[in-house]
């Protein structure tokens, strides 16, 4: 049984590293997006594509995350 709550633990752990990740992750993309609307001198449309460009990078990267976490559970339960 104490090996079940210490998976449990671990698990609840890997969960919590991977949602500061995420959270990193969208601090980022915060500061890009105020920093590109800091830019003088740049055109409407190349902002808009910038920050698609941003987003997408952000999604790319929570998602990521999301699959490390799964790839780690999985490895957690098998110990």
């Amino acid at each position: 049984a104490s090996n079940g709550r210490k998976k449990k633990r671990i698990s609840k752990q890997a969960k919590a590293e991977a949602e500061q990740t995420k959270v990193t992750i969208r601090n980022a993309r915060q500061e890009a997006m105020k920093d590109l609307k800091k830019l003088e001198g740049v055109s409407e449309d190349v902002i808009k594509d910038t920050e698609s460009k941003i987003q997408e990078l952000t999604d790319k990267y929570v998602k990521s995350s999301d699959e490390h976490l799964k790839v780690k559970e999985a490895d957690i339960m098998k110990i």
